[in-house]
């Protein structure tokens, strides 16, 4: 497939993605927010720290982090290209931009949902029921993602998409831990109940909360939550779950092409996933675990950027290649 079709199969999934952790952590923090007694600081600013936003929402609203300025900046704010309206928008423009390699029933999921968005019906249900709304957004992410899964050839598109859920989902799980990090950045005591409704909310940010239950942990504590979503292999929104994900994903995509496109990406993928297994098993907590996220973030930024580069912008080596085998071919 060619480079462009690709980019926009990585971003459609990227963006569907970030529009569900973006429903599901405003729906989570709505809930937690009325019922713990927290510094005003801690309660709506992280979230704006975790849309990667902060210097631009100060730029806009000053020091107003009043709840409502923050929800409707993060679901409708135009301004903001990580909100859920924006993020929408760009995910269907890349489905309509593949429309050829996209399944009907993926278009007609993203399509309802942007013309939800933008009609009467999902400005009323904001207003009147916010919690069913972000439920409603979080859904239809699934629907599509779930789509993507049974309606598409199991082919190069859809290893492409499947590529970008994952480092994006990696990403939201480890800049979620580090906004918490900074909420609480030691570990209290156990029984300290605004801590463990901060750990509670976590792991629902994550849709964690009934596997950790299933894992037997008993109460959470820092220690055990932040070991579940770094390492647990069977969680789906684990960190080293999606960067397993993603391997196999990026080696299903090289199958299709030339094994010159993709070494790099290949290379700084195998790096992470080894530091992250060495990493395994010893306690992380405090300092350690912010450096430790913010080693995590950096480098899934620095593979998605070499991902862009060695195949969505990569015309001049394809030609190489592309003249390499012609010539090959010739001379047999």
């Amino acid at each position: 497939m060619i480079s462009r079709v690709a980019g926009n199969c990585f971003w459609l999934n990227r963006y569907m993605e970030r529009v569900g952790g973006m429903a599901r952590l405003l729906r989570v923090n709505r809930a937690f927010v009325p019922g713990v007694d927290l510094p005003h600081l801690h309660r709506w600013h992280p979230l704006v720290v975790v849309a990667g936003e902060e210097e631009r929402y100060r730029r806009h609203f000053g020091e107003d982090e009043n709840g409502e300025t923050v929800q409707e900046y993060l679901t409708w704010d135009r301004r903001n290209t990580t909100s859920v309206v924006e993020s929408v928008r760009w995910a269907r423009e890349n489905a309509r931009t593949a429309r050829e390699i996209v399944s009907s029933e993926m278009w007609e999921t993203i399509n309802a949902l942007w013309h939800w968005l933008q009609g009467g019906p999902g400005r009323r249900l904001y207003r009147s029921d916010r919690d069913h709304f972000y439920q409603h957004i979080r859904e239809m992410c699934e629907l599509f993602h779930g789509q993507a899964d049974e309606t598409m050839l199991n082919g190069e598109p859809l290893a492409f998409m499947r590529l970008g859920r994952y480092l994006e989902r990696a990403g939201q799980t480890a800049r979620l831990m580090d906004v918490h990090f900074h909420t609480f950045p030691d570990e209290g005591e156990i029984d300290d109940p605004i801590r463990l409704a901060q750990w509670s909310a976590l792991l629902a940010c994550c849709s964690a909360t009934e596997p950790f239950q299933k894992r037997s942990f008993g109460t959470p504590t820092a220690r055990e939550v932040v070991n579940f979503l770094l390492f647990e292999q069977d969680l789906p929104r684990s960190v080293s779950h999606c960067l397993r994900a993603a391997r196999h994903s990026l080696v299903h995509v090289r199958g299709y092409g030339s094994n010159r496109i993709g070494m790099v990406s290949t290379a700084l993928l195998e790096a992470l996933l080894s530091h992250v297994a060495l990493r395994e098993g010893h306690p992380i907590i405090g300092n350690e675990l912010h450096s430790e996220l913010t080693y995590l973030v950096d480098s899934l930024t620095d593979l998605c950027t070499s991902i862009e580069q060695e195949f969505f912008h990569s015309t001049e080596l394809q030609t190489q290649i592309l003249a390499e085998q012609s010539i090959a071919a010739a001379q047999q």
